[in-house]
């Protein structure tokens, strides 16, 4: 039954109602008779949120050329390539003189109209650049993953088997890679035991983080290797997965290894600057008694001059800052540990300039 006038009319709002409401951009375009040499499409109508997604205006009755000269071809291309084939075409390009990129579908508008294509598109940019820095972060951190100083190790959350590794782990074990994946820790040498083993895979589940020192590890071709493992649970896409970082400290164990026979040679050394002291204390204290002794002769003998009562008393003076010293150094065990006592007493400076002096 051929549609009457009423009808046509109300196809024609309900047409121009989703023309116009639609979210995404839509226009028809027509070939343009004699552009053979350049081909070239007019913009015949557009609904409102052309403008939105494209960023072009006014473009009804232009060619696209005309529109946005410098185009690449490729969009004349596609529009012809739908025109002969009839075949839709749905396609991701950049739009140059907007920098924006639009996701478009072409389809051959039917007759009466062989020359016309509709476009159905949507601006993509903030999306594509979403995809584009996904893309880039991924690379970056497959770069960092391959290329790191330190073994790593990607782990199932559920199986805490191994998943990926990166290629130093493979030259810290002398494995090849794919001889990691499915494997537990302790398959690879990583703990001692099954137990432990599932020990730090159940506390890494359970707190997102684990840090072990000091592991022994022996590789493959039989060297024995120290490492240091700092576990982290995150999440990676729409999954959570867990990653070791394995770090060979051999090197540092020697240092500290070496520098705490170091630090022990040195306390020896200085226990035996003791007990040299306390020794040397001893055999000095020997020869002041019999000095005391003449000194206390001379003392009592009978018509001393006035230059022997002054010799001896500087020999008196002399023998107790010696005895003093002597006391101080068989102290030694008291200083070592913090235990000396200050002792005060007044003093005068002419007393000691006297001293000086004689």
């Amino acid at each position: 039954m051929t549609p009457n006038a009423a009808d046509l009319r109300i196809n024609r709002e309900r047409y121009r109602a989703l023309f116009s409401s639609a979210d995404d951009a839509f226009c028809i375009i027509e070939k343009v008779e004699g552009a053979a040499a350049r081909i070239d499409f007019r913009y015949l109508d557009v609904n409102p949120a052309f403008a939105v997604h494209s960023g072009l205006t006014g473009v009804v009755g232009r060619t696209i050329r005309d529109v946005v000269p410098g185009e690449s071809e490729e969009w004349f291309s596609t529009y012809d390539t739908v025109l002969a084939t009839g075949v839709p075409i749905r396609f991701e390009r950049r739009l140059k003189s907007q920098g924006r990129v639009l996701e478009a579908f072409a389809f051959r508008v039917e007759e009466p109209h062989p020359l016309r294509v509709a476009v159905l598109f949507r601006n993509m940019t903030g999306q594509a650049e979403l995809e584009a820095a996904r893309y880039n972060a991924e690379v970056r951190y497959r770069r960092l993953f391959e290329s790191a100083k330190d073994g790593i190790l990607i782990l199932g959350f559920e199986s805490g088997r191994i998943i990926d590794a990166n290629p130093f782990m493979g030259e810290l074990l002398a494995y090849p890679l794919e001889a990691f994946c499915g494997k537990e820790l302790w398959e690879i040498g990583l703990f001692k035991d099954k137990a432990a083993s599932e020990a730090a895979v159940r506390e890494l589940q359970a707190t997102g983080y684990v840090r072990y020192e000091h592991l022994p590890l022996e590789s493959r071709d039989g060297r024995q290797v120290e490492v240091e493992i700092v576990g982290n649970a995150y999440h990676e896409g729409g999954n959570r997965v867990m990653q070791c970082n394995i770090r060979d400290i051999s090197e540092r164990c020697r240092l500290e290894r070496k520098a705490l026979e170091h630090a022990e040679a040195l306390a020896d050394l200085n226990r035996r600057k003791d007990e040299f002291l306390a020794m040397l204390s001893h055999e000095l204290r020997t020869p002041l008694a019999p000095i005391a002794n003449a000194v206390q002769v001379l003392r009592v003998q009978p018509g001393e001059s006035p230059p022997q009562q002054q010799a001896r008393q500087i020999i008196e003076r002399q023998l107790a800052q010696l005895t003093h010293l002597i006391d101080d150094l068989l102290d030694v065990s008291r200083i070592t540990t913090g235990k000396v006592r200050l002792r005060q007493s007044p003093i005068t400076a002419a007393k000691y300039v006297e001293r000086a002096v004689q």
